[in-house]
């Protein structure tokens, strides 16, 4: 496996199985998001602690032995998808971190991301 530079992004180990949300977030950062194909919980831990413990050279050398395969999910090349992926991006985001707008996040978002879901598997 390759070392991951700054020209993809990989999401939190929850995210996962999320195809929508990951969508998003590679067309919001404009840029190829790395799905692990298994677990990786507490795999940075791991990576660091061996590190430290000098089973290998370097960081880049730790990744190749230690982390999973993954896919890629690349964002649409198309501005507009982008766009409207961002609005829902900081929409979900706000609506994660202030509880009292969860009544606004299950109305109009979650039905917007239904939909983007639906489209994303043809069945719009």
């Amino acid at each position: 496996m390759a070392y991951r530079s700054a020209e993809s992004s990989t999401p939190a180990a929850s995210l996962r199985k999320n195809e929508v949300l990951n969508r998003v977030y590679a067309n919001v950062l404009n840029k190829p998001m790395l799905i692990p194909k298994s677990d990786v919980n507490s795999l940075g831990s791991a990576i660091f602690a061996a590190l430290a413990a000098g089973a290998f050279r370097s960081l880049e050398d730790a990744q190749d032995a230690l982390c999973p395969e993954y896919r890629v999910v690349e964002p649409d090349p198309k501005p507009l998808k982008r766009t409207r992926s961002f609005t829902l991006y900081i929409a979900n985001f706000t609506c994660f971190r202030q509880f009292e707008r969860t009544r606004h996040f299950r109305r109009r978002i979650l039905p917007t991301l239904r939909r983007v879901a639906a489209a994303a598997r043809g069945n719009a």
